[in-house]
């Protein structure tokens, strides 16, 4: 049988210590934008205990799932002042609170040192 989660490191020695939330639509210019630092994102903090998380706001089926999720991962209410799609928001896992937003208007090494930093 395959073991999905053979990790690299004990279960007592991992832990989430960031959100990366994206507010994502299709239809949404801003959310397109977005894409390539979300997913650069992703690739540079590959084995950090950062916890990449899409929230779909397209059409109402992805809208639902996302409220299910923010919900089942607790960061429905921490989220409810940003209403607009085209944001990746860093939270803290521990409290889920909102540390910082960043938009299409933010480049890569930005975000990547402030994420680097909080992670210390």
């Amino acid at each position: 049988m395959l073991n999905l989660f053979t990790p690299t490191k004990t279960k007592k020695q991992i832990g989430t210590q960031l959100f990366v939330v994206r507010l994502h639509a299709e239809w949404c210019d801003n959310s397109k934008g977005l894409n390539t630092l979300y997913n650069n994102l992703k690739n540079r903090f590959d084995g950090e205990e950062v916890l990449f998380i899409t929230l779909d706001f397209t059409n109402n089926t992805t809208k639902h799932q996302s409220q299910l999720l923010a919900i089942a991962i607790g960061v429905y209410d921490s989220i409810q002042d940003y209403s607009e799609t085209g944001q990746l928001l860093l939270m803290t896992a521990r409290g889920k609170n909102v540390i910082k937003t960043f938009t299409k208007e933010q480049n890569f090494q930005e975000v990547e040192t402030f994420i680097s930093h909080r992670l210390k």
